[in-house]
């Protein structure tokens, strides 16, 4: 009478299911925590109290399609610059410079000049530089 082979521990554990959780095995080396990095402020320019103007480029803009998403993006924006996320970047205040909330301090659709179907990044600079130039867009603060 033919006998059945035996099966292999190894062919034994391909048929277990798979482990989500995994054994406990006190022979396993030990998790180091990483040291706490030791950050230095270089005396560089730091914002503490953001001020975002969101621009909005092409007449697309303008189309009632498109007002949602408009809406959207700025309610995005009035949420973030007011949300726990910017009180965790306080650990990067230093002192006489606490960084803490921002706001949203306008929003606008330019329709002139025309974007083309694709867009470098140097004309979108040009472009800023323009509306900045020509007082449509607020300018930045000096040093930054």
């Amino acid at each position: 009478m033919p006998t059945k082979p035996r099966r292999t521990q190894l062919q034994d554990a391909h048929q277990h299911p798979i482990r989500v959780v995994p054994l406990h095995r006190p022979e396993a080396p030990s998790v180091v925590a990483a040291a706490a990095p030791q950050l230095t402020y270089r005396n560089g320019p730091l914002l503490t109290a953001v001020q975002v103007f969101t621009v909005f480029w092409g007449s697309a803009w303008q189309q009632a399609s498109n007002n949602g998403l408009l809406s959207q993006i700025n309610r995005f924006f009035d949420y973030i610059l007011t949300s726990q996320l910017i009180d965790q970047l306080g650990e990067y205040s230093v002192p006489g410079q606490a960084i803490g909330h921002g706001s949203r301090i306008g929003t606008i659709v330019l329709t002139s000049p025309v974007p083309g179907p694709s867009v470098q990044d140097s004309a979108i600079q040009q472009m800023l530089q323009q509306e900045i130039d020509a007082g449509t867009l607020p300018a930045t603060r000096k040093g930054f």
